[in-house]
């Protein structure tokens, strides 16, 4: 199967002044300009997305020797444009479509007040003066983890929203290493509309976290409540798995007596995981 991925191509041009007389006092610099593509064999497909939706922000964290040179971020756009110094650079990318986003540059955290889909790839590159139109590629892989709720009964007409309650979920992620930070206890309610009401097998919600490569288990709380705030059925998970690039879904009644649920996996990511609660 294949894994959807993000690719970027690196053009760099190096600029470089001259002077026959005596040698440069002031620091050359290299001119780049990323282009960011969704489809590395697509040259005239340049918007960035990932499993159909476009990706609405991508940042460029560039650091020499541990210290951050620049931050380059764009919200909706194609292309990245940047000046690199002679030297070693440590290239750090994040492309996501989660909503606001605070970065913190000192900590290298960014954090969503809800997350969504988010790719992260980091890359070194030596800019010397005699590089000159020298293409780099760099694959962002996905670095978060995705829950499916697919409600298999009947939607009452009283159901206003579902809430996932998670004991275990990340918001953050560390732009250096790529790994989950901010631990999070926050509610994750899910407006249902009326056109669900009545129907059957129709329902379905997600709420995404940011993941390691390593199998995490959270237990998890699935919450239907009323217009009028009342909890109309609760559903408890004692030890739904997690892990990065994976969608973990249940499905299953969440009104009616029958309880019994299967976990089954996108083929879109990665291998089938199976369980009951």
């Amino acid at each position: 199967m294949k894994t959807r991925i993000i690719t970027a191509v690196i053009a760099m041009a190096t600029c470089l002044a001259c002077n026959n007389e005596e040698p440069l006092t002031t620091s050359a610099v290299a001119s780049c300009h990323f282009n960011l593509k969704g489809d590395f064999n697509s040259p005239t497909f340049t918007r960035l997305s990932a499993d159909g939706a476009d990706i609405t922000d991508v940042w460029l964290f560039d650091y020499m020797n541990g210290s951050m040179q620049q931050a380059v971020h764009i919200e909706g756009q194609d292309n990245i444009q940047a000046t690199l110094a002679i030297g070693h650079h440590n290239l750090y990318f994040v492309a996501s479509r989660g909503t606001e986003p605070a970065v913190d540059n000192d900590e290298h955290t960014i954090t969503w007040d809800s997350v969504r889909d988010t790719f992260w790839q980091t890359i070194d590159i030596d800019v010397t003066s005699n590089d000159s139109e020298v293409e780099r590629s760099v694959t962002l892989d996905r670095v978060v983890t995705k829950l499916r709720i697919v409600v298999s009964d009947i939607v009452p007409q009283e159901l206003a929203s579902i809430t996932i309650c998670p004991d275990t979920w990340y918001s953050g992620i560390d732009y250096i290493s790529g790994t989950p930070t901010a631990l999070s206890d926050k509610e994750i309610s899910i407006p249902v509309p009326t056109s669900y009401h009545g129907t059957k097998g129709n329902l379905a919600l997600t709420a995404f976290s940011f993941s390691s490569n390593e199998e995490w288990k959270a237990g998890i709380d699935i919450e239907a409540v009323s217009e009028k705030g009342d909890i109309i059925s609760t559903v408890h998970i004692p030890q739904a798995p997690f892990l990065q690039n994976r969608v973990t879904q249940y499905t299953g009644n969440l009104f009616s007596s029958q309880s019994a649920m299967t976990i089954a996996l996108n083929t879109q990511w990665l291998d089938p995981y199976n369980a009951t609660w």
